[in-house]
């Protein structure tokens, strides 16, 4: 389309209307969905490009007050793009709905949805100055396709054997002979609906010694199908593995319970402490492993850290003291009878 826009004696063209009406490109369905907590997951997508619309000009110059040309411009191209303003989007259970302006409207290129037991869809689309709307982009939510964040609690040692014995807040003395066995208790669970292929795998207790030096005991137990009763796999039922040269030495005795739909995993373990790490100190972090496909989803270790407890590996055997001023004493028999 063209149009004549008159005569003016001026070298500027003011007070001309151009309008944008091309609509942006279809958003991508290559999203991010983030866990924000046990329910919600925010959704991020990529700012799409807008599209622009053309415009032709071309500028003849004549003598004043005269019809006959002097000379003309060549025609120039310039393409109008308004830009991306924001975008309008809703949630529900169609997987076709086509979003219009009377959606809910954001500028940002992320929002915030709560999930549901059931599957919804986010509809999304983007929205220029010019007011032009672009396809919509449909995604699937699903919360069993989340990555639900996983958590530690606090690492238990039980303080009832008569091998440990408390030294300060969360810090305990342990026999390190190589042969008496102390337990640790190590909770996690994850923020979020279990699936049979995303749940709590690995029981991980990390130790940094003395040197700096950090290693992994991993106790690993195998995925199941989502259950409403706990489930408890014994020793038989676990794998285990070391990653470095770890302090605790694996004893035979181990299990570990699902529970919570799956979203919970407690493994209860005992350890030894070889004699030759007499006098050491120890820390002993939990962190919390989940497979997903072929790639491992583990606990925040910032977080991890606050649950640790430090062992002090104690080899030697008790001295007492103060016998010496029984030297060169009568023995006193206060034992009822004769001979």
């Amino acid at each position: 389309m063209s149009c004549t826009l008159g005569y003016q004696e001026s070298l500027d063209l003011a007070g001309v209307t151009a309008t944008d009406f091309a609509a942006p490109d279809k958003i991508s369905d290559q999203v991010t969905k983030e866990p924000l907590d046990g329910k919600s997951i925010r959704v991020t997508w990529q700012v799409p490009s807008d599209n622009g619309t053309d415009y032709y000009h071309k500028v003849e110059s004549y003598l004043t007050g005269s019809t006959s040309m002097l000379c003309e411009s060549n025609v120039t191209k310039n393409t109008l793009v308004s830009g991306v303003k924001g975008y309008y989007y809703l949630v529900d259970q169609n997987g076709y709905t086509v979003v219009t302006g009377n959606a809910n409207y954001v500028q940002v290129p992320h929002v915030n949805v709560v999930t549901a037991e059931y599957n919804q869809y986010l509809h999304i689309a983007a929205v220029d100055v010019a007011g032009n709307i672009s396809e919509t982009t449909h995604i699937l939510i699903d919360a069993k396709d989340v990555l639900w964040k996983l958590y530690t609690k606090q690492l238990v040692i039980d303080a009832s054997a008569d091998n440990v014995y408390p030294a300060t807040d969360k810090s305990w003395y342990v026999r390190a002979d190589g042969s008496t066995p102390f337990t640790l208790k190590n909770e996690a669970y994850m923020d979020g609906t279990a699936s049979r292929g995303y749940q709590l795998n690995e029981t991980i207790y990390e130790t940094v010694s003395d040197d700096s030096s950090v290693a992994r005991n991993i106790i690993r137990t195998a995925s199941t199908e989502i259950a409403d009763t706990s489930i408890r796999t014994d020793a038989n039922g676990l794998s285990y593995s070391t990653d470095g040269t770890t302090a605790l030495q694996q004893y035979s005795y181990s299990y570990t319970v699902r529970s919570n739909k799956n979203r919970d995993l407690m493994g209860v373990q005992k350890f030894t402490i070889s004699r030759d790490l007499s006098g050491q100190t120890i820390q002993v972090i939990p962190v919390a492993e989940a497979d997903k496909e072929s790639d491992k989803v583990y606990s925040a270790h910032e977080l991890d850290e606050k649950n640790k407890i430090t062992l002090i590996a104690d080899g030697e055997a008790p001295v007492i003291r103060g016998l010496e001023i029984m030297e060169d004493r009568d023995l006193i028999d206060r034992r009822d009878g004769s001979d």
